[in-house]
């Protein structure tokens, strides 16, 4: 651990994030989870409340489920960007702005939210 303190006071250190990083409350479970997770989930309760047929074992895929979804029907476009927004919007657990007082050289988010970029500013 200390090698590693020195290597991050040094500069020598990169932070990648990742789109599975669970830094958000599930707020079924009361648990941590990612947006990936979240999304799908959220994909797969509209897909079974419009009684729309899908293979249970892509519940995981967000791509796949978004398209079973809108599966030609423009008008559920909206759908899915609401549940995107409402996905995006809510806010992380307080481990961004603790990764945020580190100083990483270099901080590279393959996520798609940008809670990162909000505990920096």
């Amino acid at each position: 651990m200390t090698q590693l303190m020195r290597d991050i006071k040094a500069n020598r250190c990169i932070l990648f994030l990742g789109p599975l990083m669970k830094a958000f409350k599930d707020d079924k479970t009361n648990e941590p989870a990612s947006h990936a997770e979240l999304y799908c989930r959220s994909l797969t309760e509209a897909l079974q409340s419009n009684q729309i047929t899908f293979d249970s074992d892509a519940t995981n895929n967000p791509y796949y489920l978004a398209t079973r979804l809108i599966n030609g029907d423009t008008t559920k476009v909206a759908t899915v960007s609401s549940l995107i927004e409402q996905i995006y919007d809510r806010p992380a657990y307080n481990i961004y702005k603790d990764l945020a007082i580190i100083p990483f050289n270099t901080i590279i988010n393959f996520g798609f939210d940008h809670a990162m970029k909000k505990a920096m500013d």
